[in-house]
């Protein structure tokens, strides 16, 4: 059975749940107590948009951000080309996404801003400037150290 932890978003409270899944069952649970399981053909789970999954049982939907988006997509995609199909059981259920989307985003991965240009004439500058006062210094504390 394929597991993974996220974030279900419900009447604007997120919580914590593992969703665990294979070609005989849907299981959804959260610290411990589950809170539901569904056959084949009872849900469906759609992608929202990147990182964002709609699951849909017993005609209500989640939204669920899985801690490890690339990692459920793949385990998603292996379970349903074992069941000989790439498409949810529901298929053209959800076609339209809803107009209001959870305020539960992904992790966004910290970029660093550009750097300068290394051939920069201030950069260059500064770096000189910079490693002659490192010199100067350290020139200073070794003649007080012993003089």
């Amino acid at each position: 059975m394929h597991m993974f932890d996220g974030i279900v978003t419900l009447e604007d409270t997120e919580i914590p749940v593992v969703v665990g899944f294979d070609s005989t069952v849907l299981r959804l649970s959260s610290n411990g107590a589950e809170i539901g399981e569904w056959s084949p053909g009872e849900y469906a789970i759609d992608l929202v948009r990147e990182g964002v999954y709609s699951i849909t049982a017993e005609n209500e939907s989640l939204y669920f951000v899985p801690s490890q988006p690339k990692l459920f997509a793949q385990g998603l995609t292996a379970e349903m080309a074992g069941r000989g199909s790439f498409e949810s059981p529901n298929v053209g259920r959800h076609t339209v996404i809803p107009a209001v989307i959870p305020t539960v985003t992904p992790p966004i991965p910290y970029r660093a801003p550009p750097a300068s240009s290394p051939s920069s004439p201030m950069v260059r500058l500064g770096f000189y400037a910079l490693s002659a006062l490192t010199v100067g210094l350290g020139i200073w504390a070794a003649y007080n150290m012993f003089f």
